[in-house]
């Protein structure tokens, strides 16, 4: 350290300093038993890390207010890490209590979160901090549909818009701010 501010390190180098704080977020690959050979030999098998604060994360980002309205940057990072937090939260008191997954594919089709019921229902979300989405938002969700097949109950994009947009079969556009409705 120099001067009254940490160095900070690109976010990469700082996974191990933070692993104590992170979460490891398994993919689905690693489902036990509920997803099928065929499925696991196309997913990537590497977790992905979400850190459990969203303040110290935008710290090592650099990210503050000022620049938290820029267009790019890493605001959807940001955004990610917090649905993560409140998802887990949220499965907590879940009277279904799924298993929260990531899913990507070897050709870069991801979904941020998968839900999966002891059943093996699925329920997709993607987080983007966009105002505005376009059909091809829907690609990693529409491959999750695809390769799960009936087991497949809904996918939703959560975004920074103000209302709900139907994007095809089972498939919706969703206001963040509609997760915390009714709490």
């Amino acid at each position: 350290m120099h001067g009254g501010s940490p160095t900070c390190f690109p976010l990469p180098r700082c996974v191990d300093a933070v692993a104590s704080v992170a979460s490891p977020f398994t993919n689905a690959a690693n489902a036990s038993g509920s997803t099928t050979d065929n499925v696991r030999k196309r997913l990537i098998k590497a977790p992905k890390l979400y850190l459990n604060d969203t303040g110290l994360l935008a710290y090592l980002l650099g990210i503050d207010q000022e620049n938290l309205a820029t267009p790019g940057g890493h605001v959807g990072a940001l955004l990610e890490a917090f649905v993560h937090q409140e998802l887990r939260e949220q499965v907590t008191w879940s009277r279904t209590q799924p298993a929260l997954y990531y899913y990507r594919t070897g050709a870069n089709r991801e979904v941020d979160f998968v839900l999966q019921r002891r059943s093996g229902h699925v329920v997709g979300i993607e987080v983007k901090a966009a105002v505005k989405l376009r059909a091809e938002d829907m690609k990693g969700l529409t491959d999750l549909a695809a390769t799960t097949g009936k087991r497949f109950r809904a996918g939703v994009v959560l975004y920074q818009g103000s209302t709900i947009v139907p994007f095809g079969d089972r498939l919706w556009a969703v206001p963040l701010a509609a997760m915390f409705a009714g709490r």
